[in-house]
């Protein structure tokens, strides 16, 4: 149990979760600010691991960002020996971004942290640069952009065998314009270049090319590459290369646009393997009907070759109990809606889906005509169907939680967490119930190993009405954190499974 207020001088500002190379959950960040000093301003940073226990705290300097700007502080990653923090500086009515700016911080050595190898760095076309002395409020947008548009962001990476920086460019309505990513090593030393749309301008075109970095194993670096050819995806392939050298290792096509089937899917690295999974739907040009159709999993070696490629359709996956038709209607009665999905280390996976009722196609006619006046037979969301694949990924069964009604316009979905270094997992959701008629929360705790599901609940009811707040922790428990701003109450504790 800890006290965030008690953790260090000034007002906590930003925390994040900090998760190793394995994805597994490592810690926690708190950093804080103090404004005591009149020329610059003191933060101060906790590191706790994941039993709550402090391993490292340490300070740095920024300067004042004066009158008409204030810093976002987007995430925080670890990086072997170090954190990268991630901060923005905007305007104080959140308007306009001034730029992006990255910060090294040491988790061994706290004199580290104002030395120039550490201190704020912003990207340009040129490399890493200091942040700018004054930033021109009317000029915002030019300060970390290059010539197309682009602004670069920072992703902490590394391995068991190597570890580094990733700069990638990020335009967030056109992505016809990002042309490359650069991969530095910890030092901020440029070790390649991935070209992957050297061809691009910062006019609208019919053929490019997109590439998203998923994940670095060992010396792999692996990245998705969607090429668009007259506008529309041609191919969808999974590259490999060398972390050190840039050398191609593989390409693998996932999809084309003569495959039978188009894929929705997310990877997943483990036990020497690369695996892709979620659900499939037809090729438009080849089949009109659009609708998903069931799940997927691809596992391929660490050489791009495939091991296995399985289709699950619905009436196979469908069980005595629970019947699911097209437009996955279970019972004829809900639509299902993915919420998250988990493929484990064995091969074996879960697909969590929820229950939504549709209004019905009278009560829609009279809600459209009238404006939205006429608003019966709402729709909602209800019950949880887990769907468990074995690591053959032969359907082992459905799983139903219940769950209360609550609008589709509120999310109940917490997070979906792995643990047991990927054996298990765990998937939270909020519930509405009715406590001596009061309506209170309480947490739908479902953990998923083996094929089977056991459902926990833990009310999020506090005896002073404060905030509960559930987030992720180590194997066999969750964090609850619980605040009240104006009391100065903050604190974190750890509440064991019984699962």
């Amino acid at each position: 149990m800890q006290n965030l207020f008690e953790l260090a001088e000034g007002n906590l500002v930003f925390s994040d979760i900090l998760y190793d190379n394995n994805d597994d959950l490592w810690g926690y960040f708190y950093l804080y600010k103090s404004d005591k000093e009149k020329e610059r301003v003191k933060m101060e940073y906790v590191v706790l691991d994941k039993n709550l226990n402090k391993v490292f705290n340490g300070n740095y300097y920024t300067k004042k960002r004066g009158q008409y700007f204030v810093d976002m502080y987007n995430n925080c990653s670890l990086l072997d020996d170090k954190l990268v923090l991630d901060i923005s500086l905007i305007t104080n009515d959140y308007s306009k971004l001034a730029y992006n700016s990255n910060r090294l911080l040491s988790l061994t050595n706290d004199s580290l942290n104002n030395t120039p190898e550490y201190d704020e760095f912003m990207l340009s076309p040129d490399g890493f640069l200091p942040i700018p002395e004054k930033v021109n409020v009317f000029n915002c947008d030019k300060n970390t952009l290059d010539s197309l548009g682009n602004k670069y962001l920072i992703t902490a990476i590394y391995s068991n065998k190597y570890k580094g920086l990733l700069v990638n460019q990020h335009q967030a309505y056109n992505s016809v314009c990002e042309k490359e990513m650069r991969i530095y090593n910890d030092k901020k030393e440029l070790l390649w270049t991935y070209k992957y749309n050297p061809n691009t301008s910062n006019k609208v075109r019919d053929n490019y090319t997109i590439a998203n970095f998923i994940g670095l194993e060992d010396s792999l670096f692996l990245s998705i590459e969607n090429n668009v050819v007259k506008k529309k995806t041609s191919t969808i392939n999974l590259a490999a290369h060398h972390f050190a050298t840039g050398k191609s290792l593989f390409s693998y096509q996932i999809q084309s646009d003569t495959s039978k089937y188009f894929l929705n899917y997310k990877t997943r690295i483990s036990n020497d393997s690369i695996m892709l999974y979620g659900t499939y739907y037809n090729n438009p040009k080849l089949n009109s009907y659009s609708y998903w159709l069931g799940y997927f999993r691809i596992i391929l070696d660490k050489n791009g070759n495939e091991l296995s490629k399985t289709f699950q359709p619905f009436d196979k996956i469908s069980t005595p109990e629970y019947s699911i038709a097209k437009k996955a209607k279970v019972n004829k009665k809900y639509f299902l809606i993915n919420k998250s999905s988990v493929l484990f280390k064995d091969g074996s996976a879960a697909f969590i889906t929820q229950g939504m009722h549709e209004r019905g196609i009278i009560p829609g006619f009279f809600y459209i005509v009238s404006l939205g006046i006429l608003n019966f037979d709402k729709p909602y969301n209800k019950n949880l169907y887990i769907i468990t694949m074995d690591k053959n990924f032969q359907p082992s069964g459905i799983h139903l939680v219940e769950k209360k009604k609550n609008s589709v316009l509120e999310e109940n979905f917490v997070f979906t967490q792995y643990q047991e270094e990927g054996v298990s997992a765990i998937s939270c959701f909020y519930n509405i119930i009715k406590v001596n008629g009061k309506k209170e929360y309480e947490l739908l705790i479902n953990s998923i190993k083996n094929n089977t599901v056991q459902t926990e609940k833990i009310p999020l009811t506090s005896a002073k009405k404060y905030a509960i707040i559930p987030r992720p922790a180590k194997e066999g428990y969750i964090m609850l954190n619980e605040y009240n701003e104006k009391d100065k109450y903050n604190q974190i504790r750890l509440e064991r499974l019984n699962n």
